[in-house]
């Protein structure tokens, strides 16, 4: 079976680099290899090795490293929107559309992508991700019904723009990230409301034109909560994928929906969230729940400080393992896309912790292989 992630990795340089790194993205996207600042060398330089890094964990299908925010990453260069405060409004006319056509993270490995494949010695596939509509859509001061299909044109130019292929390297999955989504009572998406064909539409609008440059790219939708079904719907997405422990994982009605709607799963098989990862940890050594808030303070200051390794608390390959093989078993082989680690690793305390949870499931993962192909 093939393995993917979500992206992030954390970030554990120096302020100084982090702020170097953030000016270098803007500087990178906007500026050919010979204007570059050094800012935007270094940028270039940190995206591709942590790509590198990705891949020789044994990720299949590794997505662009993502070190920065991502909402106000993609809402900050959309043409007609602008900062007010902490919410952005529509300005028509504001900026021109070539403004959106670059994700600097996915211009620094195709840019690079030869170099990329002689360390790794194989042309590679990669993955682009993209904030959705609806989850854009909560940081604007104002809305309406049609707004999510205005936010989906721009993204469907993204895709457009950023996926690519060549001798040396693919794009060969999308994900259209919609965490919000399912999450609060909102009456522009009601049941039978203009505002949720709209959105069902602008997905639909995302997908279509993720599949502009090849019908191969698989297009999956990121939810943290699967209780609204309206993302079923759309006939151009191939796969959705949620938490480790989500009903979308477990529930009857999902192999259902399925084979009804022809689409795939994204088996998110690891949990990231480290807090819970040391409160699981700490419960299991006590032999009962803690709550452990003062606990985990401690054991993040002795990570910090280098006297604890993180890697203990992650979860172990053969439990991933067992995970893969339960959906296998729920759902069948093939309907399983490939294998990740839910959310993205931002949050871990080292970069070696999380290189070593990709690596983690990358292992469980190439471990299935025989079983499904025979």
């Amino acid at each position: 079976m093939d393995s993917c992630d979500a992206g992030s990795l954390p970030f554990t340089e120096s302020r100084a680099n982090r702020d170097k790194f953030l000016l270098g993205a803007v500087d990178y996207r906007l500026h050919s290899d010979k204007d570059l600042s050094d800012a935007g060398r270094y940028f270039e330089k940190k995206v591709v090795a942590s790509f590198i890094h990705k891949a020789q964990m044994g990720i299949d299908i590794p997505y662009y490293p993502q070190f920065r925010e991502m909402n106000h990453m993609f809402l900050s260069v959309f043409p007609d929107l602008e900062k007010l405060g902490e919410r952005y409004v529509e300005a028509r006319g504001k900026s021109s559309e070539t403004d959106v056509q670059l994700i600097p993270e996915v211009k620094a490995i195709r840019e690079n992508s030869k170099r990329i494949s002689e360390e790794l010695h194989r042309p590679f596939e990669l993955g682009v991700c993209i904030t959705g509509p609806y989850t854009l859509s909560s940081y604007l001061a104002v809305k309406n019904t049609t707004v999510f299909l205005r936010l989906a044109n721009t993204i469907g130019q993204l895709f457009k723009a950023n996926i690519f292929s060549d001798k040396h390297a693919r794009v060969s999955m999308v994900s259209i990230d919609e965490p919000y989504f399912g999450t609060q009572d909102d009456p522009l998406v009601d049941p039978t409301s203009d505002g949720r064909e709209n959105l069902r539409s602008a997905w639909q609008l995302i997908g279509n034109a993720s599949k502009f440059y090849s019908r191969s790219v698989k297009t999956c939708m990121h939810l943290h909560n699967t209780a609204d079904k309206l993302f079923w719907e759309v006939e151009s997405l191939d796969a959705v994928e949620s938490e480790v422990n989500n009903s979308l994982y477990q529930s009857k009605e999902t192999k259902r929906f399925l084979e009804v709607h022809d689409k795939l799963l994204k088996a998110n098989v690891c949990r990231t969230n480290f807090d819970d990862l040391i409160l699981e940890k700490l419960a299991t050594q006590k032999g009962q729940k803690t709550e452990g808030n003062q606990e985990i303070v401690d054991i993040w200051r002795k990570i910090k400080a280098g006297k604890l390794d993180p890697t203990i608390f992650l979860e172990d390959t053969a439990l991933i393992r067992k995970r893969i093989t339960n959906l296998i078993s729920k759902y069948g082989a093939e309907r399983i896309l490939c294998a990740a680690p839910e959310c993205g690793l931002k949050g871990f305390p080292t970069y070696k912790s999380a290189l070593e949870c990709l690596k983690r499931v990358a292992t469980a993962a190439r471990s299935i292989k025989p079983e499904i192909r025979g």
